[in-house]
């Protein structure tokens, strides 16, 4: 085989175990989320082009190729556009390495790296209200499964995490023992934050450790699927169909739960109903990882209620009525910093 025929994944073990992880000094979550994008550039190169993983060589990609893959994950596996960009960029950093590992490469991978990203608007996914996250809460059935999806969207909420946070969890991560159990989320850039764990979330964490570590076995994944008899971790997809399910059975019940859900809604839902308790905003910004309080602030979202009520106790006797339309819309503004 020349060089030209290089196959295009002949790079892909060194490129996912050592470039990635050890001199990027990527997250395990990063590396996850590139072997998910690679997965399904690996089956559209199968069912849509007939190309095997020993057949499909560098030459065969180009840019009518990388456009109906992307084309294919919008249509076929349906999902969003801006999924859709975010899959295609991770396939393009492991195109890049591989333009600099065969040289042949290099001019073709810069044809490649000019196409456009698709134009989406970045949604306003507003936060699950309490009742809500009660509602699918309440869904999973009681089995083994339902425990390991309920155990799953309580930890979502309850640490505020981020989906790849709750997946790339170990039982190294679990300090449940002593005065202050907690459990160690790995955030972007690899930064480390203690959330504590108490009440109802340490014993649902607890009975679902007894179903499915009653080994406790320091690094397992606490999260698994098992396939073919080898475990590995939950993918998004496969979090995403569950929670998808959960909340199509509570929107049955009760319509003001919305039908689709994601799972960044009980992040925002979780940093909004510590707001509306009282809880500051750099506490809440801790409490999410964020590096900057500015961000923290795009998560909570201003509960209207809770500033009309505090707005009405602050009006002095001469001051101006604030239900008044113009003059109350105008102290809103200003919340918001606009004039």
């Amino acid at each position: 085989m020349g060089r030209k025929d290089r196959l295009a994944f002949s790079y892909c073990n060194v490129f996912l175990e050592s470039y990635l992880p050890v001199q990027l000094m990527r997250s395990r979550q990063t590396v996850t989320a590139y072997v998910d994008a690679l997965s399904l550039f690996r089956r559209f190169a199968q069912e849509e082009r007939a190309l095997g993983i020993e057949e499909l060589t560098l030459p065969h990609i180009d840019i009518d190729f990388l456009l109906d893959f992307r084309l294919w994950l919008t249509e076929v596996r349906r999902v969003k556009p801006q999924t859709a960009n975010q899959r295609l960029s991770l396939v393009m950093g492991y195109l890049k390495y591989c333009s600099r590992e065969d040289v042949s490469f290099a001019s073709t991978y810069l044809r490649l790296a000019t196409i456009p990203p698709l134009r989406c608007d970045k949604p306003d996914v507003p936060p699950l209200t309490e009742k809500a996250v009660s509602l699918i809460l309440a869904q999973p059935p009681q089995t083994d499964k339902g425990l390991r999806d309920r155990t799953f969207m309580i930890l979502l909420y309850e640490l505020a995490a981020r989906v790849s946070e709750v997946v790339g969890l170990r039982l190294s991560n679990l300090m449940l023992e002593g005065s202050s159990p907690h459990i160690q989320l790995l955030g972007k850039g690899n930064k480390r934050r203690n959330i504590p764990v108490t009440g109802k979330t340490l014993d649902h964490l607890r009975r679902y450790l007894e179903v499915f570590h009653p080994e406790m076995t320091a690094d397992r994944l606490l999260f698994y699927t098992v396939t073919k008899g080898v475990a590995g971790p939950l993918s998004l997809d496969c979090v995403d169909a569950f929670l998808k399910k959960y909340a199509a059975m509570a929107h049955a019940l009760d319509p003001d739960v919305p039908e689709r859900i994601h799972s960044h809604q009980f992040r925002k839902g979780k940093a909004t109903h510590l707001s509306d308790k009282g809880v500051g905003l750099p506490v809440i910004s801790r409490f999410l990882g964020h590096a900057d309080i500015s961000t923290t602030m795009v998560y909570v979202r201003p509960n209207q209620e809770k500033i009309r009520d505090a707005l009405l106790k602050a009006e002095g006797p001469g001051s101006p009525s604030l239900e008044q339309a113009k003059e109350y819309e105008a102290l809103k503004a200003r919340l918001y910093g606009l004039r």
